[in-house]
């Protein structure tokens, strides 16, 4: 009881005179705990469950002080977004996201480039449910089947001609290994 209310006693600890290793140590836990949470992140993502992936994205690209995984985790909240958008606000919202992402991605360009996908995005609106119509007629088709259609029925006639002669061999082996079947068993009686 004693050291404990000469302890109580003790000034509180200056921050600034914290050991440099212990600063180190906090730090290499929060990265831990950053870690885990990213995994925990992509568990959510790789399940379809897209909407509580994009919180646990939009924290750590806030919070986080790794500009490596604060820049993952922009990207994963984007993506996230993407993938749960069901309206055009949706959609418009996690487009904005991409966006933010894709300025500040530029910075570190010794890895993939997943922004070349950035002039594609805004044409998947179309998919959404419920989204306007595009306005461009479908092209018409040409009478008759292509040179590749003709090519692809031929060959799938082959391969249903080759499947015919397949099945009759396997019918004839089975015959066969009958016909065997009660002649070892006529000998072993």
């Amino acid at each position: 009881c004693a050291s404990v209310q000469e302890w109580l006693k003790k000034p509180q600890m200056d921050p600034a005179r914290v050991p440099a290793e212990a600063r180190q140590d906090n730090k290499a836990i929060q990265r831990k705990e950053d870690r885990a949470a990213y995994r925990r992140a992509m568990a959510h993502f790789e399940a379809g469950e897209y909407d509580q992936a994009a919180e646990v994205f939009a924290r750590l690209a806030q919070e986080v002080d790794d500009p490596g995984l604060a820049g993952y985790s922009r990207y994963g909240l984007a993506v996230s977004q993407l993938a749960a958008a069901d309206t055009e606000a949706e959609f418009d919202q996690a487009l904005s996201t991409w966006q933010e992402w894709e300025v500040s991605r530029r910075e570190s360009a010794n890895t993939e480039d997943p922004g070349m996908l950035t002039p594609i995005l805004p044409r998947l609106r179309a998919s959404l449910p419920g989204a306007r119509p595009k306005a461009s007629a479908p092209k018409p088709r040409k009478s008759g089947p292509s040179e590749t259609e003709k090519r692809l029925g031929a060959e799938l006639e082959q391969v249903r001609k080759e499947n015919q002669e397949l099945q009759e061999k396997l019918r004839a082996l089975e015959e066969l290994h009958q016909e065997i079947e009660i002649k070892q068993k006529g000998i072993t009686q």
